[in-house]
């Protein structure tokens, strides 16, 4: 099921209004990666720490910088580990929470 898709990267910032309310600003990159599936062992492992893992994403490592959410089609997902892919390449993996965008 691997597919190349433009994602969003999306690093959440809170700064502090001057009423003292927090604000979250995202800041999104715009990247290109090859989505797959992830594999029944990472399925079952993540399951067995409560994640619920959905995708794999493979990207160029310049382009993350920690991120901690990707957008894709529309729909926030969290980047629960991260695996240094060769010397150029990075796999970020994505969970779904229910009740979070």
């Amino acid at each position: 099921m691997d597919r190349w898709k433009t994602l969003n990267l999306i690093k959440r910032e809170i700064s502090i209004s001057p009423i003292g309310e927090q604000i979250i600003n995202e800041v999104k990159t715009k990247v290109f990666g090859l989505v797959s599936s992830v594999s029944s062992d990472e399925w079952f492992a993540a399951n067995r720490e409560g994640i619920n893992s959905k995708y794999r994403i493979e990207i160029y490592n310049f382009e993350y910088k920690g991120q901690e959410y990707v957008e894709m089609d529309g729909v926030n997902y969290k980047v629960y580990r991260t695996w240094e892919k060769g010397f150029d390449k990075v796999e970020l993996y994505l969970e779904q929470k229910v009740g979070e965008d």
